[in-house]
């Protein structure tokens, strides 16, 4: 199995995963609650707060010296990404509320990825590309419950459009990008690393924002 299949394996399982939370909230509910709108939106906030640097940062990085076009991309993709945290604060403002305190769980993914982006950027990337594709699976259940949220308009919902990638594929751009850029094996042993803890932090953070569970 080649580099990048063990990569796209790892995000189909983060996928199922995503998608087997999101069914359980239909399940439930078959809309979002307005709190659970409000969690989801608020640690969307809080982990895209200055994502530019770690793009920029592995951008960077001597591994890219040879991959002009990655490093191009990163760069691209920095400046694209650095104010979505304004988009999803003003879907909160349209809901009247202010963005929520940030989450543990972000607070985790800064604390490990702020460090590891200098000496191995691939790990970074790694988390990028889950959650680039996290809804791959999900889609379906997600236009539902979106569907059926009253309180949902235009305005308020400006991050999530964004975020679908329907319009925007940010998450077949990102696996192109790595895919052409002639990775290492230690590369793509760092991109794994960086889809499995990735994955791990996100997953936390999701059953915050749609459960209000924290783990212990």
């Amino acid at each position: 199995m080649s580099g990048m299949e063990r990569l796209k394996k790892k995000i189909e399982s983060a996928q199922l995963v995503v998608k087997d939370k999101l069914e359980t909230v239909y399940e439930t509910h078959q809309m979002f609650p307005k709190e659970v709108y409000i969690r989801i939106l608020s640690a969307q906030h809080h982990l895209n707060y200055g994502v530019q640097r770690h793009f920029l940062i592995a951008a960077s990085h001597p591994d890219m010296a040879r991959k002009k076009k990655l490093r191009h991309f990163l760069y691209e993709f920095a400046n694209e990404e650095e104010l979505h945290y304004l988009i999803a604060e003003r879907d909160l403002e349209e809901l009247g509320v202010k963005p929520l305190p940030c989450p543990f769980d972000v607070e985790l993914w800064r604390a490990f990825f702020d460090k590891v982006v200098y000496t191995n950027p691939f790990i970074r990337l790694g988390a990028t590309a889950v959650l680039e594709n996290i809804l791959g699976k999900s889609l379906e259940v997600f236009n539902k419950l979106l569907t059926n949220t009253r309180y949902l308009t235009e305005k308020n919902t400006r991050y999530i459009i964004i975020h679908k990638h329907e319009a925007l594929p940010h998450g077949d751009e990102v696996l192109a990008a790595l895919e052409e850029a002639k990775l290492k094996e230690n590369h793509f042993q760092d991109l794994e690393q960086g889809a499995l803890k990735g994955t791990i932090i996100f997953l936390r953070l999701l059953d915050w924002a749609l459960f209000g569970k924290e783990a212990y």
